[in-house]
């Protein structure tokens, strides 16, 4: 091997090396990075439709083990644990009864990870957020150890009462397959009976109908008995609300909002209204009449009008209107902090119909996808660098014959390059964005650049001069393929 080709090989090494640690690092900015923003103004959900809710928010406990959990299928399903002895054919007569009767129901879908941490701690959120129990009058709040501190602390102080037994109490090292099957149903229909007498106890406290009710849980369980990733077991959770200024039963509409999962349930005869989980706070909101948590991204679930809610306002339509106005703008406010975003001014007359104010809302709301929009580019630029890094590669990995790129040529590649780099950095300028961006972008400029200058042209020349021109390109696509299971390997190893 020549010094040459000693310099080559050391070369891609090295660049191969940088390169790789430093797009492992955009991980953090793609999925690690904080929500929470900072200076947002408070929208305000209506007049409100309750003075209380009550959340159950439920956790599966086998005498404080961690096998915590809840999963749609199991708590729905008919004969769901039909492979246990004695088994009943309803698990939760009572919420069931709920769904049929008098409630709205659903699937409440949450995001990995399926862990009870709002944040990247585990005992508290290192960053202080916002919440539907912040922004309320009080919460008394009942649960575990782990959880409550996150939402107390940050909070006004005094407006959030926590009550929770021992931490000590809690063994996370025993197996988590303790929670078997007898244990993990017999827990449902505890939660069942917990459920009914809770809307009893209320009932009899206030001797009125103000109280709205909201079940739910925080993730799932899979079937092996664990939790965190996105497995579908963990991220469908049963959503079940009732009470005042909530809908009662809806007839399923066409096309069904069924689907093969719930089908099973023999529950097609209602509407199945799924939510995303953050959805919850403006649900909550909405029916209090409070403030929207101001660190929220929930959508509230009536503000789409092709669609039914949740919602039955003594207002009606205005009132919804009026809710999903207050909602975008809320949303929006997240967009105005990070990028200096200016809210429509609202109407001259101050009272728009609901279809006015529904396209001041389709607007303000698409402004919250251009956050989303950002981390997708990332990632697509994640894979632009990596086909560019693999392009690059295959420069060393078969070497080509040298080629006759003239220097006008040379010139107008490196100023397309140079100018998309310029474009770019100062879009990220504009958008102060974190200096991880300006490397990440450098990487494919400079790979495909040089693809550009080296490959291209000895591929095009080749091309034109084949005689088979099909087996030239069987051939490329051969080569293509043996540079991406190379590169995977040395990714592997």
């Amino acid at each position: 091997m020549t010094v040459s080709s000693h310099r080559n090989v050391l070369k891609l090494l090295t660049l191969g090396l940088i390169f790789h640690v430093v797009f492992i690092a955009s991980v953090f900015d793609c999925y690690f990075t904080s929500p929470v923003v900072h200076g947002i103004l408070p929208r305000r959900a209506g007049s409100g439709e309750a003075k209380r809710v009550v959340l159950i928010h439920q956790l599966l406990n086998q005498q404080f083990l961690s096998g915590d959990g809840l999963r749609a299928d199991l708590l729905f399903g008919v004969d769901a644990f039909s492979f246990t002895p004695s088994s009943p054919k309803i698990v939760a007569p009572y919420l069931r009864d709920i769904i049929q009767t008098r409630g709205a129901f659903g699937l409440s879908h949450t995001r990995v990870p399926t862990e009870s941490r709002p944040g990247h701690g585990w005992k508290t959120n290192p960053v202080h957020f916002d919440s539907i129990f912040n922004q309320s009058s009080h919460t008394f709040s009942f649960g575990s150890p782990d959880i409550l501190p996150m939402f107390a602390q940050g909070a006004t102080p005094g407006k959030v009462d926590t009550w929770s037994y021992d931490e000590e109490d809690e063994d996370f090292t025993k197996d988590a397959t303790a929670l078997d099957t007898w244990e993990y149903m017999n827990n449902i229909q505890v939660v069942d009976r917990i459920v009914q007498q809770t809307e009893e106890l209320f009932s009899n406290f206030y001797h009125d109908e103000e109280t709205s009710f909201v079940f739910t849980a925080h993730h799932g369980m899979s079937r092996i008995s664990n939790h965190g990733d996105g497995d579908p077991d963990n991220t469908r959770t049963p959503l079940i609300a009732r009470g005042r200024g909530i809908r009662g039963p809806f007839p399923d509409i066409i096309p069904s909002s069924h689907d093969e999962y719930s089908r099973l349930w023999q529950l097609d005869d209602f509407l199945r209204r799924d939510v995303e989980q953050a959805d919850l706070a403006a649900l909550m909101a909405a029916l209090l009449g409070i403030n929207y948590p101001v660190n929220s991204v929930g959508i509230l679930p009536d503000a789409d009008p092709t669609r039914p809610g949740y919602l039955l306002p003594r207002e009606g339509e205005s009132a919804l209107a009026r809710l999903a106005l207050a909602n975008a703008e809320s949303i929006s406010e997240h967009y105005r902090i990070k990028h200096a975003f200016e809210p429509l001014e609202a109407t001259q007359d101050g009272k728009p119909s609901r279809v006015s104010w529904l396209f001041k809302i389709e607007y303000l709301i698409k402004t919250t996808e251009l956050i989303k929009v950002t981390l997708q580019g990332l990632r697509y630029l994640e894979t632009v660098a990596y086909l560019g890094w693999s392009a690059y590669a295959s420069l060393s990995i078969f070497p080509l014959p040298a080629s006759s790129v003239s220097d006008r040529q040379c010139t107008v590649v490196r100023l397309t390059t140079a100018t998309m780099l310029a474009i770019f950095w100062a879009l990220f300028a504009a958008e102060r964005a974190p200096w991880t961006f300006y490397v990440y972008v450098t990487f494919p400029c400079y790979f495909w650049q040089q693809f550009a200058l080296r490959g291209v042209p000895i591929v095009v020349q080749q091309f034109k001069s084949s005689d088979r021109r099909g087996h030239f390109i069987g051939k490329v696509v051969l080569h293509l393929i043996i540079i991406v299971i190379v590169l995977q390997c040395m990714v592997v190893h």
